[in-house]
């Protein structure tokens, strides 16, 4: 069950990322425009990271995101993906005010990996210390040279997309288990409540068919 739940949603969304990359309507309508900010915001900081500038980009940013969300189990995913989504589309449109359109699963990427990198360290603190360093060089290299490291001459890169999606990962890779065990809580006390009311509901009928 964990593992079909972990392919639906690398599934969903590589399908929605080559919807939205190969149909330019689409496409306009969910990239995310730094310079003219409105409304549109609030839909456009997630379906933004689902838009490719071409079939290169589309291939690696797919590529990457489908090794890593395969590695981690779908809820640590979809968690990473509901945060850093919101958190790299505000650094983007905070640090690059003139940019006509941002796309591309980069930055998320980036906070998946560190996820990743985190929950393998609890196994092997080496492996997960070398993929953090791995991130942030790869991340250096990219603001020093001015393009990406795969993609090359397609678009002009966002580093600070993939800074942003560092710090997101970090953010949940650290503090995931504390929202987890709120979100327990909230849960069993709700089903809690929902017997409490119901045995009280079932006595206070008793009592009026009984008096």
């Amino acid at each position: 069950m964990k593992n079909h739940a972990r392919i639906l949603l690398i599934a969903a969304v590589l399908s929605a990322s080559a919807i939205l990359t190969f149909c330019p309507e689409t496409a306009g309508a969910a990239a995310l425009r730094p310079n003219h900010c409105d409304v549109s915001f609030l839909w456009r900081m997630f379906t933004c990271h689902l838009v490719h500038w071409s079939a290169e980009h589309l291939f690696y940013d797919g590529i990457c995101f489908a090794i890593i969300a395969s590695m981690l189990p779908a809820w640590k995913t979809l968690a990473c993906l509901a945060i850093s989504a919101r958190v790299v589309a505000i650094a983007v449109t905070l640090a690059y005010p003139e940019m006509t359109a941002y796309g591309g699963l980069s930055g998320v990427n980036c906070a998946l990996f560190v996820v990743w990198a985190l929950h393998i360290a609890k196994q092997s603190k080496t492996i997960g210390g070398l993929a953090l360093v791995a991130i942030i060089a790869k991340t250096l290299f990219e603001i020093q040279a001015g393009h990406t490291f795969f993609v090359t001459n397609t678009f002009i890169p966002a580093n600070m997309a993939h800074v942003a999606g560092i710090v997101a990962g970090v953010f949940c890779g650290i503090c995931g288990k504390p929202f987890l065990k709120m979100i327990d809580i909230a849960v069993n006390y709700s089903k809690f409540s929902k017997r409490l009311f119901s045995a009280s509901s079932f006595t206070r009928s008793f009592r009026e068919l009984f008096p």
